[in-house]
Parts: C-alpha cells; structure tokens; sequence
C-alpha cells in the first residue's frame, strides 16, 4: 500500500470547534500534519499569542511538500487587507516562506464586492483557482456576511474525502502526482483495493478514483456520501452506470491520453511479428548464426509493410491515429463497418470482407454484447494464412482457444495481444498456455508508457475540478 502522501495543514478557526475537530480528525486520517494558525477576533485579526507562537516552535514544513491553509477570517467588517495579513502571518507562524505553494482551504470572508486578486495580490486569482475547487462570488445577504468569495463548502468536503483505490495500476512511483493533489487536497493513494477491503475505503468518500476496481451497484448503494467515481481509464464496464445514474452519483473517464503509446504498441506488435524477432532470437541462442555458413540467416522470410493492407475494426481516436501511422509505412487502409447492414457508411468494409482482404488487422473496439467473441472459428477461416491480428483493445473481443488452434495449424501467420479475457489471468489463458514463435503477447502495456500515464493523472485532475465547479468535463453519467 502507499503511504499517504504527508502535507501539513494550517487552521485558521478554533480547531476544537465541532466542525473543525471533525475536518481535523479527517485530514489526520488522510495524512495531514493538522497545525494551529492564527485565530482572527470577531471584528478583525488578533495578534498571535506567545502559547500559540510556542506551539508552533519547532515546525519546520519539508520543502519538496505542498501546503494548504484553512483560513476563514471574521464577518464583512473585515476587509481585503486584514485578510491578506492574516492569511500570510498563519504562512509565516508556520514556516511557511513561498506563497505559490500554499493551498487555501475553505473561504475567504472579504467585504462586498472584494476580488480575490485583491485579498491574494502575491499569488493572484489564477493561481488560487489552480490551487483549489473554482471559485464562486455570493452577492448579498448571507449568513457570513454580505460579500463571501469561496469555493463551496460542499466542495471542500470533496476536497478532505478522496481516494485513488488501485494506484499501482497508473504509476510505478515515476509520475507527478501535484496536479490531482491539487485538485483533491488531502487525497489518499493505496496501490491495491482488494475486493474485502473497498466498503471499508470507499465509508466516508466523495470522491473514488478508480482505474479497474469493481463498482457494482451494492457497493454504490453502501455508500451514501458517494458523489464522483473518476476512472482513470476510457473503459466503464467495471462501475454500474444505470446504478451510479440512479443514485445521483456522476462519473468520469478520461479520453485520448494514451494514443501514441497504442499506436507505437501497435506497430512493435507488428514489427515484432514482420521481421520474425521471436523465430530469430531461437535461432541466435541455439548458436544458428554461429554455425551459419554464411553471413546472414534467411530461414524466416521478412515481408515489407509498404503496400500491405491493414484493416481496422474501430475507428476511433486510437483506430484513426493508427491508420495515420499505417500510410506513413506505405501501407493501404480499410476500415470495418460498424454493423453488417450499416448504409451510411459506404466507404467501409461489412467485416467479413476486411477480414478476407487484410494482410493485417487490428482492433480498436469497445467490448460489449454485440462485440464479444468478434473474432472467433469462423472470423478466423476467412483470414489470410498469412494475415497478422493484432488486438490491443479488449481481450474479450477475441476466441483464445480458436487463436491458438489457427496458429497451431498455420491457419493465420501471426498474432500480436495485449489483453487477455480475464487480467491478471489468475486462472491462466489458452494463449499463455503455448509457445509459438508467431505468437506475442504483452500484459496490457499498450497503453503505458510513462507520459501517457501523467497525461492520464492530469485528466483525471480536471475531470475532479471540473465536476466541483459544476461543469462536465469527461463525464459519462
């Protein structure tokens, strides 16, 4: 499991107060360093006490951290100024020197039609609506006063109550985590959830941000305070929507973010399977060139992809940009229709016709009822004995026991697979069952190179912001 990410929090109200205890036993859970700061007087700041500096002595906050003040000054009679004394005096009582690393939590009471650039003129209003949720103006009456600048209190909660449940599934500890830990402070990261141990994660969650973890709708039902799953991932068939729909719980994926990671998969798949890698590296290790009594060796024939034709089955952003990566090597594209008896698009093929036509074929759609086993005994029989597939989308998608039989009876030249029916294949797979030269698989690698997977955090980041300011992006439900 991963520690929780260690940052240090800095109360601006009374922290014995029962709102604040509650934030307070909150955030120690999460991993705060919970510290006291400056407590504004009713009307105003008061100067910080001699006990308050002493229990500050000795604080020194660690420099590579990210910090985050709670500051809530007193009613409207305080104005822009005091604000911006108070807030920076707490900073500094807590060793805390560089403004651009401070978090402020909660709100800010200010006088009526007060901007927050002028209550934050070192960091500015950009960078305060970067740090925290987007913020919104109240004009008017109100319980705190006339003129409130703040990021909802709701949404701070959603901010002291988040979790990334399989983080070991997006990060090998080699990825910047400061863009979601701005958009959530106070996160918490486990590199696994086990299935026994999710209710006991997900009591007392806003926000669950998930990547493979399995929610179903008992799970959404046990967990009331629930109000954001965000997949850090395109595929949803691991959540109940229609369950997540009906109890008002949004959910978001992201999109797009790990598109020349696929494709260059993609093409080392077909590389890899082209120029018989496998067949050689035997060869080489059983001393073949050793003993060659030439300079080369010839025995697995090398085919140019210039003029071949692959055929792709989903043409979405990862089809569409392997396409483009196709016609760079020269080769000719055809696309599969969506569905047999689909008119509208005439320049596509009806599938059976793809996969009779293609040297290669690769997968790029979603698994559902009507995809699952697409490419099974019979889809297989109208292949090319020399035709490559390559499947880098959803290992149900294709029959592994009838892959393996074509391969096996050099019905098909090759296969290139990067996901299997079930992962991790627990309970073993038909295509990790066989050694064949023609047969490469990866265990789901497509999408992961390094920069996809940042990419991959920075959205999940901005779908958490967005849905705390009210808006849609990534969202699905």
């Amino acid at each position: 499991m991963l520690e929780p990410v260690h940052r240090h929090l800095i109360l601006g109200q009374n922290p014995s107060s029962h709102g604040d205890a509650g934030r307070v036993h909150r955030l120690a859970a999460a991993g705060y360093e919970v510290m006291p700061g400056c407590q504004p007087a009713p009307f105003g700041n008061a100067p910080i006490s001699a006990a308050r500096r002493q229990s500050l002595h000795g604080f020194h906050p660690i420099a590579a951290q990210d910090h985050a003040i709670r500051y809530q000054l007193g009613p409207a009679a305080v104005g822009p100024a005091a604000a911006r004394s108070g807030i920076q005096e707490a900073a500094c009582d807590a060793g805390i020197v560089n403004l651009e690393r401070v978090g402020i939590l909660q709100f800010v009471q200010t006088t009526a039609g007060a901007s927050v650039a002028e209550v934050f003129p070192l960091v500015g209003a950009h960078l305060f609506q970067r740090l925290c949720f987007p913020i919104r103006q109240h004009r008017g009456p109100h319980p705190n006063g006339p003129g409130i600048i703040a990021a909802p209190s709701s949404l701070m909660n959603l901010a002291m109550h988040a979790a990334v449940l399989d983080f070991a599934t997006l990060s090998s500890r080699d990825i910047d985590t400061a863009p979601l830990d701005r958009a959530a402070p106070g996160i918490v990261y486990y590199d696994v959830t086990p299935p026994e141990l999710l209710l006991q994660r997900l009591a007392g969650l806003q926000v669950a941000v998930i990547n493979k973890v399995r929610i179903d709708a008992a799970t959404i039902a046990a967990i009331p305070d629930l109000k954001l799953i965000a997949l850090a991932a395109t595929g949803t068939d691991n959540v109940d929507l229609e369950a997540a729909r009906k109890a008002g719980v949004a959910v978001t994926n992201i999109r797009a973010y790990c598109t020349a990671s696929v494709v260059q998969h993609v093409f080392a798949l077909i590389l890899g399977l082209t120029q018989h890698l496998k067949a050689y590296e035997a060869d080489l290790k059983a001393d073949g060139w050793r003993d060659s009594p030439q300079f080369c060796m010839l025995g697995h024939p090398i085919r140019e992809l210039a003029g071949k034709r692959l055929g792709i089955v989903g043409y979405g952003v990862l089809g569409g940009a392997v396409a483009a990566a196709a016609r760079a090597f020269g080769m000719e594209v055809c696309v599969a229709r969506r569905t047999a008896s689909d008119g509208l698009q005439p320049e596509r093929l009806p599938l059976p016709e793809l996969l009779a036509t293609s040297d290669i074929v690769s997968l790029h759609c979603p698994l559902n009822s009507s995809t699952e086993n697409l490419i099974g005994e019979p889809e297989l029989e109208l292949m090319k004995d020399d035709a490559l597939l390559i499947n880098t989308a959803r290992g149900g998608l294709v029959d592994g026991d009838a892959l393996v039989r074509a391969l096996q009876g050099n019905r098909l030249g090759g296969a290139g697979i990067d996901v299997l029916r079930r992962e991790p294949p627990v309970d073993g797979d038909p295509l990790l069952d066989v050694d064949l030269d023609n047969l490469i698989v990866t265990p789901h690698i497509a999408w992961a190179a390094r920069e996809a997977r940042q990419r991959a955090l920075e959205q999940i980041a901005q779908c958490i912001e967005s849905f705390a300011g009210g808006g849609n992006f990534g969202r699905v439900v």
